[in-house]
């Protein structure tokens, strides 16, 4: 017999297009803000993050591959071409996320009926634990960026623009520090969630683990370059006087820690 096909549920429908607009919004906040990035930046971030999320709309396994072959490339990408320190990978991650979404709702639903099926899921046991951190994250965050507003309007009328360190970081400042890495903190359970639906079968494990080694022989290559060519390019000097090599990511430290995760 056939899928069983159901009418059109419009509440499901328009829960989904809420849901599709609130991770849209949140992935067009975090984008960088064009006035204070170059052209390059700009480009790269949106041209692949763009490349990301119609793959993943229109097959998510090929998006979650091409991801994954990014993943231990793009660290130090922003020293290389001189712009800083902007963390690539979670821009693709977002456009990864709202791409896996938009794949499982396609998939769902057709012109006139929804085909039944078993949607995104997620074990029990791990949603669990992954929503208690996440919990604990959102409340770290809301007493974090309070008390750099001086918990305005709770305790002081006004927010005033303070510098929260002898540096000279300011109020403002260190509440973008938090929401970004308060994003970069829960990223991990959305990848999660995306393998554990779309890693299903023992060869998508191995194609998953072969792209993954492709692109860390790249990156060991790049190790080489450093080594013999110029220890400068894609580091910086504190990294390059300490006799120590980072490859393509953001410092040694994140090298090493993803060795020991790879292996």
């Amino acid at each position: 017999m056939g899928k069983k096909l159901l009418p059109v549920n419009s509440v499901t429908f328009k829960k989904n297009i809420f849901i599709f607009l609130l991770l849209y919004t949140i992935v067009i906040s975090y984008l960088p803000n064009p006035t204070s990035q170059n052209i390059l930046t700009l480009f790269i971030i949106n041209t692949l993050s763009l490349i990301i999320f119609v793959l993943s709309a229109f097959n998510i396994k090929f998006g979650l591959y091409l991801f994954i072959f990014f993943m231990p490339l793009l660290g130090s990408l922003s020293r290389i071409i001189g712009i800083g320190n902007i963390s690539f990978i979670h821009y693709l991650f977002l456009a990864l996320f709202l791409g896996f979404f938009v794949y499982y709702s396609s998939k769902t639903q057709s012109k006139w009926y929804y085909s039944y099926r078993d949607g995104i899921i997620l074990d029990s046991d791990i949603s669990k634990a992954a929503i208690l951190f996440i919990l604990l994250c959102v409340i770290s965050f809301l007493i974090t960026v309070y008390r750099y507003g001086n918990f305005v309007p709770f305790i002081t009328n006004n927010y005033h623009n303070l510098d929260v360190n002898i540096q000279g970081v300011k109020s403002t400042e260190s509440i973008f520090w938090t929401i970004d890495y308060f994003f970069n903190y829960i990223v991990g359970f959305g990848l999660l969630l995306i393998v554990f639906n779309v890693i299903k079968k023992n060869k998508d494990i191995f194609i998953a683990i072969a792209i993954l080694v492709i692109s860390t022989l790249a990156s060991s290559g790049f190790v080489f370059y450093q080594y013999f060519i110029d220890p400068h390019l894609g580091s910086i000097d504190s990294w390059v006087n300490s006799g120590r090599y980072n490859a393509t990511f953001t410092d040694p430290n994140a090298l090493g820690a993803y060795g020991i995760l790879l292996f």
